[in-house]
């Protein structure tokens, strides 16, 4: 059976490595985004907190036939605060930063045709 509590010991992790680590670190070859929630260096409580209240009422399910269902959802939190630390400049780590690509001076933008001026 899935417990939902796995979930919730992760999403903790995931929190403290942003927190801890700051902002545009690497870990093992991860950029990792975001602006740490530190008092004094440490996380803040009110991070843990939200993941209580979150956490928690999934955590109640565990020991019913939803609790499979608590589980995914769980994971489903897990997984958007990963996609969240991890920086979508560069979404495969490459190395390779954002697209700058532009168009060409004077070259209509708006899908509509190009209207002579002065005709």
């Amino acid at each position: 059976m899935a417990s939902p509590l796995l979930p919730w010991a992760v999403e903790l992790g995931l929190i403290t490595v942003r927190d801890i680590w700051g902002k545009n670190a690497t870990i093992g070859g991860l950029k990792i985004k975001g602006t740490p929630h530190t008092v004094g260096g440490l996380p803040a409580p009110g991070d843990y907190l939200a993941t209580a209240v979150i956490f928690g009422p999934l955590a109640l399910a565990r020991g019913t036939r939803f609790q499979t269902l608590a589980a995914l959802v769980g994971w489903g939190y897990v997984l958007a605060t990963l996609l969240n630390i991890l920086d979508p400049s560069d979404p495969l780590n490459r190395g390779q930063g954002p697209s700058t690509q532009t168009t060409a001076a004077g070259a209509p933008t708006g899908g509509g045709t190009a209207v002579p001026t002065g005709a």
